[in-house]
């Protein structure tokens, strides 16, 4: 199958904010930024059975695609049974745990949850051959009849038979696609999604994440450090995982992530050698790149020491000499215990809302795998 695109040279912003919003699939952006229309996405999405394909194009593709992307959207045919007896607190807990199929119950959570979920955070099944967690979504005589009318025929639909719980990509794919639409649903507006994964699955989650979110609101891919030693048996021993991070709106980035508390060494680096009434600071590099800097940034700088100095060879200040002298005003500068060092920023503790979050995260500050299972173990 091929991919028919076609350029929309003079979008509408507000008819492809309605398609970005419910069809992010379909809106891809190239590496001049220019935005192009999916029509098979599109067509994939309103009449999955009538999808025909007549260029080339880059998509992802597996047999069993269109049957899955339908399960996503079959009406439950389930409820959810409370069970106080087996439940903590019932009357006062705001806790909800729901024991049965994940499919049904994302199915249920939709009708009540559509677009009202601030953060969601999946743990599939790494699809690998240590992998406890069997996936089978159990095929039956009534999905063969719903590939038919999805226009499978029949050597297609004994593949798709055989690949339901087998640990292959194709399998796994169609575990996961029905799931991922289901998710993007509950999100609300700045809502995040994160995914855990190995290495195994990590190239296929980043394709279809980046068709069902759309590839702008990709975050990152965050190496979680799981362990602190490799396993003796490997070639390449791995001690990592993958996170991938998606949010709803990438308009909303920066709002939808936010910032982490200051890690216990970074906020130990903050001092107060000048006993500024502010409390403990710590200074920051005044310069700044050449690149995007005005005539306003290259200005004399007198220490208090007397002596004069420029920005350093290549660089500029990262301000204008207006701001540096209302800084200086307000014992925002620093020129070393001497008064005679390049001068830099101080930034104070009591006035740093977090950090931004790394797309490293070390099982020191994170925590490891054995960590989890005592924890629950614990809890159990």
């Amino acid at each position: 199958m091929t991919a028919p695109i076609f350029s929309a040279p003079t979008p509408d912003s507000a008819k492809l904010e309605v398609l970005r919003q419910h069809f992010p699939q379909a809106v891809e952006v190239d590496a001049q930024g220019r935005i192009r229309i999916n029509a098979t996405q599109l067509q994939m999405a309103v009449d999955p059975s009538n999808v025909q394909v007549e260029e080339d194009g880059f998509e992802m593709r597996w047999v069993g695609k269109r049957e899955a992307y339908h399960s996503a959207f079959v009406k439950p045919n389930k409820i959810l049974q409370p069970q106080p007896a087996q439940s903590k607190n019932w009357d006062s807990t705001s806790n909800l745990l729901i024991k049965g199929d994940n499919l049904d119950a994302l199915r249920l959570l939709r009708q009540s949850y559509f677009g009202k979920v601030k953060l969601i955070y999946i743990d599939p099944p790494y699809n690998t051959q240590s992998d406890s967690f069997i996936y089978r979504d159990d095929f039956s005589a009534s999905q063969a009849q719903v590939l038919e009318q999805l226009g499978y025929d029949r050597d297609n639909i004994d593949y798709i038979k055989n690949i339901y719980g087998a640990r292959t990509h194709s399998g796994w794919l169609s575990f996961m696609f029905p799931r991922l639409l289901l998710a993007r649903d509950l999100l609300r507006d700045d809502g995040v999604i994160f995914i855990s994964i190995d290495d195994n699955e990590q190239a296929q989650l980043k394709l279809l994440c980046d068709e069902v979110f759309g590839q702008e609101s990709f975050v990152a891919s965050i190496a979680w450090k799981k362990r602190s030693s490799p396993d003796a048996r490997d070639t390449l021993g791995s001690v990592h995982d993958w996170l991938l991070c998606y949010v709803k709106d990438p308009a909303v980035v920066k709002t939808a992530i936010g910032k982490i508390p200051l890690s216990t060494e970074r906020v130990d680096s903050f001092s107060n050698p000048d006993d500024d009434p502010r409390g403990p600071w710590a200074s920051v590099d005044m310069t700044g790149m050449t690149g995007r800097a005005t005539k306003d940034q290259f200005f004399t700088v007198t220490l208090p020491s007397g002596k004069e100095i420029k920005p350093p060879a290549g660089r500029s200040w990262g301000l204008v000499e207006k701001t540096f002298l209302q800084m200086k005003a307000d014992n925002r500068i620093w020129f070393g215990q001497s008064g005679s060092n390049v001068p830099r920023i101080k930034r104070f503790l009591s006035e740093v809302t977090g950090q931004v979050v790394p797309t490293f995260w070390d099982m020191n500050e994170c925590g490891s795998n054995d960590e989890a299972k005592k924890e629950v173990n614990s809890l159990m």
